[in-house]
């Protein structure tokens, strides 16, 4: 009975130090490698549009897409897109829709030619800070050709604020 203790208490040492050290090396990466700082910069739209380019700064508080109609057809836009940040927490945006970049407002109804790029800027009112983390969902009301229903295109926008 006695060796039959003998080897478990053996093997508890044994493996017990291996799992000790196994948790320590975890430990270790873990601060080192933080998964907030391994956040890419990421902007996905359902079709007909495509996210060419994005930007979130800190400095004034917007998250800008440059979004692309990528469809055969016009679309035509009856209000502007809404917005939801859900990072960081209890921000609103109301997104605007400009020709060019910083520049003056889309009238709507709005006709959005095949192969146009917009601007969508969504100015947050929660405060983004340099380094964390952004995330905001976005949906765009659109009719299509000499069609009368509305569809629905939903994008998402993520990634790291900069200064």
């Amino acid at each position: 009975m006695k060796k039959k203790g003998q080897a478990a208490m053996e093997f508890l040492m044994t493996y017990g130090w291996a799992i000790l050290a196994a948790i320590i090396v975890i430990g270790v990466i873990a601060i080192y490698f933080r998964p907030g700082n391994l956040v890419g910069q990421a902007s996905i739209f359902s079709p007909p549009f495509t996210a060419v380019s994005q930007a979130i700064t800190a400095s004034n508080e917007i998250a800008r897409i440059e979004l692309r109609n990528s469809g055969a057809e016009s679309l035509s836009l009856a209000a502007a897109p809404t917005a939801t940040i859900n990072n960081p927490s209890g921000g609103t945006c109301t997104p605007v829709l400009s020709a060019t970049q910083g520049g003056a407002t889309v009238a709507y109804p709005y006709t959005w030619n095949s192969g146009v790029t917009l601007f969508l800027d969504c100015t947050s009112s929660a405060d983004l800070v340099a380094g964390k983390t952004f995330d905001a969902d976005i949906t765009v009301t659109y009719t299509s050709g000499a069609g009368t229903l509305a569809k629905v295109s939903t994008g998402t926008i993520s990634g790291k604020i900069n200064a």
